[in-house]
């Protein structure tokens, strides 16, 4: 559902957080793996890795020999200024950073690189035992951990227990008696502000599948359901979608939800799936802005070269780096203080929620979809029959 830059971004950051996990496994004068290699284990793009090894280049942290390879450069992190940063499981079949995480990470690499701190990249899999996170935090050369989207409290009090300085980004979980920092009450803020401008029956589209979902992703359908409530709008079971598996399986959700009337006037979805949704608009006749509005999740930059821009609201990746890190620095200082406070929250309002002044574009998207849907429904019924 991403368009070709959002892909080549991603694998540069798949690239980059590959190549610093690298980079803090190794010595100073030891060889890191050939390009091959690393394309071959990182599962991006030859362009990807080089770029992310110039980058490091740049920075002073690797050089390449002639006959010997990527050689391991730069001074060694100072024992004691070290922060671990772990990448926790998120419940499903296979852990992956999306696009907010892995922009955040490389954030925070630069934010705590300005103050003579080296991060050490740890990724854990589902697959992993509860050991690999003991194994972490027991790292005697380590002063503080982030623990990224953690979702379990076992895990939080693995390290707790070895007396570390602990800050939880963004957690899965609730009840936490450490500090961290959350991504606050965003679709109630997003609702608010798509409700101000006269859109009154709203779908949703969760950023989880309904068996993987978490604290996270069911408090958001709670804030949706509990504001439509709260300001007496519609609502129908139909506009409530869990993350599709693919972008057909997208398209035939979306099929049901406009399958009875009164249909939704916008579509709060996540920004990897507005491509697609503009896609699935334009195929009915429909041209997105006019007459149906779209809002995204968690919006990344990639999706502002979309035509109508997607309105979107987000928590600044940049500024959740520098919170985290604000955050862990008085925890260093006093470790009994429990700061505990939500991201900033940003919202876009672009080019795709027009305020809905006319009745035509209402009832001319109404007669556009029903016409397709039915069509739809009636050549299935003939193959049936056949």
């Amino acid at each position: 559902m991403k368009g070709s830059n959002g892909i080549r971004q991603e694998r540069l950051n798949t690239a980059r957080l590959y190549l610093s996990r690298c980079i803090e496994a190794t010595r100073i004068g030891e060889r890191l793996p050939s390009i091959r290699d690393m394309v071959k284990e990182s599962g991006t793009t030859r362009s990807a890795v080089e770029s992310a090894i110039a980058q490091n280049r740049e920075k002073g942290l690797l050089k390449i020999i002639p006959g010997s390879g990527i050689i391991r450069s730069g001074a060694s992190p100072v024992r004691g200024k070290i922060i671990d940063v772990v990448g926790c499981h998120n419940g499903t079949a296979s852990y992956g950073f999306n696009s907010f995480q892995s922009y955040f990470i490389n954030y925070f690499n630069e934010v705590i690189s300005r103050e003579s701190y080296a991060m050490r990249l740890h990724v854990v899999s589902i697959h992993d035992p509860l050991s690999e996170y003991r194994r972490i935090a027991e790292l005697e050369d380590s002063c503080g951990v982030v623990l990224l989207a953690v979702q379990t409290l076992d895990i939080v009090n693995t390290f707790r227990i070895t007396g570390k300085t602990v800050v939880c980004a963004f957690p899965l979980t609730e009840w936490l008696d450490c500090s961290y920092l959350s991504d606050g009450p965003l679709i109630s803020l997003l609702l608010r502000e798509i409700h101000r401008l006269g859109y009154k029956r709203i779908a949703y589209v969760s950023n989880l599948p309904e068996k993987a979902s978490n604290h996270v992703s069911g408090g958001r359908i709670i804030e949706y359901c509990r504001f439509l409530l709260e300001h007496q709008l519609d609502f129908n079971p139909r506009w409530l979608l869990y993350c599709p598996d693919d972008e057909q399986d997208f398209h035939r959700k979306l099929d049901d939800m406009f399958s009875c009337r009164p249909f939704p006037e916008m579509i709060l979805l996540p920004d990897s799936m507005v491509e697609s949704l503009y896609f699935y608009l334009r195929q009915k006749g429909i041209e997105p802005g006019k007459g149906f509005g779209a809002c995204a999740i968690d919006g990344m930059p990639e999706i502002f070269r979309l035509t109508p821009k997607p309105a979107s609201g987000s928590n600044p990746r940049d500024l959740a780096a520098i919170k985290t890190w604000e955050i862990l620095k008085e925890c260093l200082v006093n470790d009994k203080i429990r700061q505990q406070t939500c991201n900033t929250y940003h919202f876009y309002p672009g080019d795709s929620l027009p305020y809905l002044q006319t009745e035509y574009n209402i009832s001319h998207r109404t007669e556009l979809l029903t016409s397709d849907i039915e069509q739809q429904k009636g050549n299935r019924m003939q193959k049936q029959k056949a």
